[in-house]
């Protein structure tokens, strides 16, 4: 990676534009100390822009979603990840794979899964046996009485 003659931090030699890859390598300094109106391609997203975002969202995933980007690609992806590598933006406080990593979710009480509702609501399967087994109802067919088949429980 070059060294900034102005500021001499380290700086890609190849950024993307959101289209292409485009070779710097010949620059003297990095997009960041070049004047505004000499960059060719500028850049759109700033070290303050980002810095805001990372610290008020916990996955990449906000993140993009608050800069406005309809469709959320891995080019994307990666670019932003790119930029908040280079700008050294701490993201320790993210909590993983998904916002809800690490929270409580609880399930719902079987008395609110088994009231009627009105609408096109439906209940998965599995929520709706759940429910039925923790109201009492014994796991066995109602007509012949059977709880197991061959060694397996009957569903």
């Amino acid at each position: 990676m070059p060294i900034c003659k102005e500021c001499g931090k380290k700086f890609p030699d190849r950024i993307f534009d959101g289209k292409k890859k485009i070779d710097i390598h010949n620059r003297k300094v990095c997009l960041e100390c070049l004047p505004r109106g000499q960059q060719k391609y500028p850049i759109k997203y700033t070290k303050e822009i980002l810095q805001k975002l990372v610290e008020s969202c916990d996955s990449m995933a906000s993140v993009m979603k608050k800069l406005g980007l309809s469709y959320i690609s891995g080019g994307m992806h990666a670019h932003l990840k790119k930029r908040i590598k280079i700008y050294g933006i701490n993201c320790s406080h993210w909590n993983g794979l998904g916002a809800n990593r690490g929270k409580f979710i609880p399930r719902r009480d079987y008395k609110s899964v088994l009231c009627l509702k009105t609408g096109i609501y439906k209940e998965s399967t599995n929520t709706l046996l759940r429910a039925l087994l923790q109201s009492g109802m014994a796991y066995k067919c109602r007509c012949c009485g059977l709880s197991e088949w061959n060694g397996k429980f009957i569903r």
